[in-house]
């Protein structure tokens, strides 16, 4: 009897084994429980329904928008593509100064809280269309046209913002993953096989198509004007979007609630949305938590239901005026953001370089290559002080902040329920960054100055053992030679017997 409750028992422990390793295999074709495909199913129902918006509804993406920063370092690199390009202003600029001159004359003599507008940047195989626009290139197949920027905040920093105005094909990638059925999924992990539902499908298909639309901004600024963030990382780079919806705003007032189709698109607390006073405006965010590691995007709405602003009045009729509008208010905002981005990114640089030359760790063989790193930071942050202290004085004055199309504010975070200015706020940040970047660069320069004396020291005290060494091999190498002479010659011998005799009689 005890044997064959074994016998089960093993047979049980290898059904059991085998029916895991086939489950493993085929997570979405076999499951544990015949219940569990009707339990999932229901549930799969329920999470389309919640996340399905309404049929009139529309959210399309309209505009994505990438900027890059160009320091001393990369101004030279900036001006050859310019000239590359032969881009120059549009209306009410005078077109024998190209953008390529502006800049070099801005850099030279300006000083600083200077724009210059390239203005629509159409495509070459595209002439029809635009037949007033003489700045073209060959686009991506993405992209309708570009509307670009330059913005000169201090004499030492140049920031391009290029604002991607989208194909028709594309504006609608978001709304058509959001509308679609979703059928849960098993996924392997690890060890673990876990289940993604409808919700998080929907939410990884927005994500997916929004870091297509990112790596598609980073590759046109690398092969086109490279600049700081793509020499760092272009996941660093500070990007942005327009979604226009038709019926409900993309920004709830109370918050977006976990079930919403909004949640899936962006889910942002109220106290991150900023705003004009005016009701039907632009709404953007700053991100879910300022600067992250992978870098900022900056999402803005345009709800067509509330627009009884007068800020589109200018801007014709149809969806193009939502368009034009939001390309031209939003360059200050990220223009803006990326200096916050550059003092983020050069803050992490001297914090790893402080941490990586750890004198502990530095072996004799690594010794002349710290000291090749210790070089490679004073030329590669060379321009930071500079900046960075032309950016604290600009941050001294909110007005230096100042937006063409006016202030934007949110709520605070705390019981009053005062508004924040947006003003207000980059001039904190990069005062703070800022004033950071100088306090540390100048703590890591000095660091970085006793590192180096002391590996100095290190050498001379190792040279000077070396010298030693050598010195007494030399001198036994000498009397052993003195030695073997004394030895091939006698007749010193027999005149020192018989000096030692006239002295001493005795001997």
């Amino acid at each position: 009897m005890g044997n064959d409750f074994g016998v089960l028992s093993t047979v049980q422990r290898l059904r059991n084994q085998l029916s895991w390793r086939v489950r493993w295999c085929f997570p979405n074709l076999v499951s544990r429980f015949t219940s569990d495909r009707e339990s999932y199913s229901l549930l799969d129902r329920a999470e389309n329904a919640e996340t399905l918006p309404d049929q009139d509804e529309e959210a399309r993406v309209e505009v994505f928008w990438a900027a890059e920063f160009y320091g001393p370092s990369e101004v030279d690199a900036l001006c050859e593509s310019l000239d590359k390009l032969q881009w120059s202003a549009g209306l009410g600029f005078p077109r024998r100064e190209s953008a390529a001159d502006w800049v070099r004359r801005q850099r030279e003599y300006g000083s600083g809280n200077a724009w210059y507008n390239i203005g629509v940047v159409a495509d070459s195989k595209e002439s029809r269309e635009f037949v007033l626009t003489h700045n073209k290139m060959d686009l991506p197949k993405e992209v309708r046209f570009l509307k670009v920027d330059i913005h000169q905040f201090t004499p030492a920093i140049t920031c391009v913002v290029v604002a991607f105005v989208l194909n028709e094909s594309l504006k609608d990638i978001y709304f058509c993953g959001l509308k679609k059925k979703y059928k849960g999924r098993f996924f392997r992990g690890g060890r673990v096989i876990s289940r993604r539902g409808p919700r998080d499908l929907k939410r990884e298909a927005v994500e997916g198509a929004r870091s297509e639309f990112k790596k598609m901004a980073k590759v046109w600024f690398g092969k086109t004007m490279p600049g700081y963030f793509c020499g760092v990382s272009a996941d660093a780079m500070p990007t942005a979007e327009l979604v226009v919806t038709k019926l409900e705003p993309l920004f709830l007032g109370r918050g977006v609630p976990f079930e919403s189709w909004q949640d899936l698109v962006f889910n942002v607390r109220p106290t991150e949305v900023w705003s004009k006073p005016s009701k039907g405006g632009l709404k953007f965010t700053l991100g879910k938590s300022g600067i992250r590691r992978e870098g900022v995007h900056l999402i803005s709405s345009i709800c067509e239901a509330e627009t009884e602003s007068q800020d589109y009045k200018h801007y014709g009729e149809g969806g193009r005026k939502y368009v034009s509008y939001a390309v031209e208010v939003f360059s200050d905002v990220l223009a803006n953001y990326s200096v916050l981005g550059y003092l983020t990114e050069n803050l992490k640089a001297l914090k790893l370089s402080r941490s990586s030359l750890r004198l502990s760790r530095i072996s004799k063989v690594k010794q002349l290559r710290v000291l090749e790193d210790i070089q490679k930071f004073f030329d590669q942050s060379l321009g930071a002080p500079v900046i960075a202290s032309e950016l604290k004085r600009r941050a001294s004055h909110s007005s230096n902040f100042f937006y063409r199309y006016g202030d934007y504010s949110a709520p605070s975070r705390g019981p009053k329920k005062d508004l924040r200015s947006l003003r207000q706020f980059f001039a904190q940040a990069t005062d703070h960054y800022s004033d950071t970047i100088l306090v540390e660069e100048h703590s890591l320069r000095e660091h970085f100055d006793q590192v180096a004396n002391i590996i100095s020291i290190r050498e001379s005290v190792e040279a000077q053992k070396k010298t030693q060494v050598l010195t007494v091999l030399a001198l036994f190498v000498a009397v052993l030679s003195m030695g073997i002479t004394a030895l091939q010659s006698r007749s010193w011998v027999e005149e020192l017997k018989l000096l030692l005799t006239s002295i001493v009689p005795f001997i």
